[in-house]
């Protein structure tokens, strides 16, 4: 007898089984997979909480300390020298170098003050414009320019916190020749491994920075 010729109630009979196989089936092998994958796709990225162990070297903690002390003082002498004599740090340092060697060129200022030529003019021009300074022509050379502190200029410096130089060239200049060479060593290598750099920096007066 084929299927054909099946009553209606014996096919139900034959056919009921066969889908509820097909049913489960899908169930077991189509939907739950898809289901696992889908949640896996929708799930949240968790948040990566870092672990504040990225600087603990004690060495590296304290030189970042002394830095923000140096730094803070180079700050805080530069605010009293505008506030007690009108001048920036660099002009007082500027009019300081040409007061201790009277009759300077701009040429011999800025390798005193290690800054570029261009700088040094401007730094000039502006404490000249003061009554700081006076530009001289040279005697036996008319083109060039001596420079020479005014009695202003001197008065200014005397009533200018001490060092007139600057905090830290004051410092630099008290320690010992060995000292200062390992510390230039060391500087060096710390520069070197900055991640970036900027190079100009080296020519512009701290108070300036």
């Amino acid at each position: 007898m084929g299927y054909g010729t099946l009553s209606s109630a014996n096919r139900d009979a034959v056919v009921r089984p066969v889908v509820h196989l097909v049913i489960i089936f899908v169930q077991i092998y189509l939907i739950n997979p898809m289901q696992k994958r889908m949640s896996f796709k929708l799930e949240p990225k968790k948040e990566v909480i870092p672990s504040g162990d990225g600087f603990s070297d004690p060495a590296a903690r304290e030189v970042l300390r002394q830095f923000r002390l140096l730094l803070g003082t180079i700050k805080k002498h530069y605010r009293d020298v505008e506030a007690q004599c009108g001048l920036g740090g660099a002009q007082l340092w500027a009019l300081a170098e040409i007061h201790n060697r009277p009759g300077m060129t701009v040429r011999e200022l800025s390798a005193s003050l290690l800054i570029h030529q261009s700088t040094a003019s401007n730094l000039i021009d502006r404490i000249e414009k003061m009554g700081l300074v006076l530009k001289l022509r040279g005697e036996q050379d008319r083109r060039q320019v001596r420079l020479h502190a005014t009695e202003e200029g001197r008065q200014v410096l005397s009533l200018a916190p001490e060092p007139a130089i600057g905090v830290l060239q004051a410092a630099l200049q008290h320690l010992p020749a060995e000292t200062l060479q390992g510390l230039e060593q060391h500087m060096r290598q710390l520069v070197e491994a900055l991640p970036v750099r900027e190079e100009q920096a080296a020519k512009i007066p701290l108070a300036e920075l």
